[in-house]
């Protein structure tokens, strides 16, 4: 066995090695946007590395990718694995391709001691997970489950102000196609054919690593309230030299006091219910040094488990900017009124069982938590039974950050057959490997067979 693990660690190193193309060192860290050149480059570098061991590969109309490793009965459900090859700005190494890549080395894993599988194993490369480009998350994984509104074409992508459309018809896919099939309801992943779905990912926070644990299992993932056009507080502009103190009518100042106010409201919803919060953004417009703010943006953001926590925290939102407005002589954009809520995911309990017996029997250490981060998992768990296994890190568990590692310290190896991602990979490819008991095959087309169905076609690099 410690031949296939380190064989698969090997692979490992070696596809990290070839996404470095897109380091762009320690200060501006990883370069690969959503719907991208680069991010295309790396789909390519899993392609290679999967086509190595005769995994088929697909594309949807979406752009993502498909890599299945045939199992002896094809009409079963499918075991799903794999997460995002974008990344954000000046982001890390690891967040998102360390999903795919562990797919692929479980795969591998499997494909050097000679085992194939009951049902196929498909690991998937999504395209767009990350907001920061589109403002918009779960792009490839919610345009595959059509679980997205059609004006995301729309959206306009950081940096380059072009449409979502237009950066789809830059990699060769067609989405005024893919459009109208989103309009008729249609999906273009077979997830009626997906068996269970498990994401691999850094936990992107320190508990693992300081409680010397080995995994983390996810249940659940927290939710969110957000402003998606931020929040608007207009005054007066007018010198700040000059203008009275006592008639100024400062936007800024208003946001300021708005966000002390809701840091103090969302401290006693936190004595009841799970919640986390914070600032993420705030912006003056057309500011100067010598005038005083007429407009000032703010986006709070808040997650938690607990949907009531939301719901409170989105009134709390509207109503603590509406007071502040109104006793700072200031106004309000027409945004307030647009606060969302995007509920928590409960993941499944039989998948989480399964995960911690596998990790249990190769002698591992697991938590059970919930993840404070979003992941395609959201997605597919509106479909398909899903759960997630967190790879420990240490650094403080910082990620979105040239600074992220999967290792206990930035000198040691991430992929020491010890090491966390390893410990993740071999869990996957045990459960890859189980028999799958009672569940009986699907009537019709395979999964390969109705995703081309659905518009898919095989993958060329």
């Amino acid at each position: 066995m410690s031949k296939a693990v380190q064989s698969a660690m090997d692979l490992s190193r070696e596809i990290f090695s070839s996404l470095d193309a897109h380091w762009k060192g320690a200060e501006e860290g990883i370069w690969r946007p959503a719907y991208s050149d680069e991010e295309t480059h790396g789909i390519n570098v899993i392609s290679a590395a999967a086509s190595e061991m005769g995994m088929e590969a697909y594309q949807d109309m979406a752009g993502n990718a498909y890599f299945v490793y045939p199992g002896r009965n094809r009409n079963l459900p499918v075991f799903m694995t794999g997460s995002h090859m974008d990344a954000v700005p000046k982001g890390g190494r690891y967040d998102g391709a360390a999903g795919i890549v562990s797919g692929i080395s479980a795969v591998k894993m499997m494909h050097d001691r000679g085992i194939q599988p009951e049902r196929d194993i498909v690991v998937t490369a999504f395209r767009g997970e990350e907001s920061a480009w589109f403002e918009k998350a779960y792009l490839g994984s919610g345009l595959a489950c059509g679980d997205i509104d059609p004006s995301c074409f729309d959206l306009k992508r950081k940096f380059t102000g072009r449409t979502l459309s237009a950066h789809m018809q830059d990699l060769g896919l067609d989405p005024d196609a893919l459009k109208q099939k989103i309009i008729n309801g249609e999906c273009i992943l077979p997830v009626e054919k997906i068996g269970s779905f498990i994401e691999t990912h850094i936990e992107q926070s320190y508990t693992l690593h300081e409680a010397g644990m080995d995994l983390g299992i996810v249940t659940g993932i927290r939710g969110n309230t957000r402003c998606p056009d931020k929040i608007s507080f207009f005054g007066e502009a007018a010198h700040t030299g000059s203008t009275p103190q006592a008639d100024r009518k400062s936007a800024f100042f208003g946001a300021v006091y708005y966000s002390v106010d809701l840091d103090k409201a969302f401290m006693e919803i936190q004595k009841n219910r799970d919640i986390v919060w914070d600032i993420p953004e705030a912006i003056t417009v057309d500011s100067s040094p010598t005038t005083i703010s007429k407009q000032c943006d703010v986006r709070p953001e808040v997650r938690s488990m607990d949907l009531q926590a939301l719901i409170s925290a989105k009134f709390t939102m509207r109503n603590a900017a509406l007071l502040i407005a109104e006793s700072r002589g200031l106004s309000l954009g027409d945004n307030v009124n647009n606060i969302v809520i995007s509920e928590p995911a409960f993941l499944d309990e039989a998948l989480a069982q399964r995960i911690s017996v596998a990790s249990t029997k190769l002698g591992f250490s697991a938590n059970h938590m919930c993840s404070g981060a979003g992941h395609d998992t959201k997605i597919l768990s509106k479909h398909v039974p899903t759960s997630m296994i967190f790879i420990a890190h240490g650094n403080k568990g910082l990620s979105h950050n040239p600074s992220e590692i999967m290792a206990p310290t930035p000198s040691a190896d991430p992929f020491d057959l010890t090491g966390s991602f390893s410990k993740a990979t071999q869990v996957l490819s045990a459960i890859m490997s189980e028999p799958v008991g009672d569940i009986q095959a699907l009537d019709g087309l395979s999964f390969v067979e109705e995703l081309q169905e659905r518009g898919a076609t095989p993958y060329v690099a």
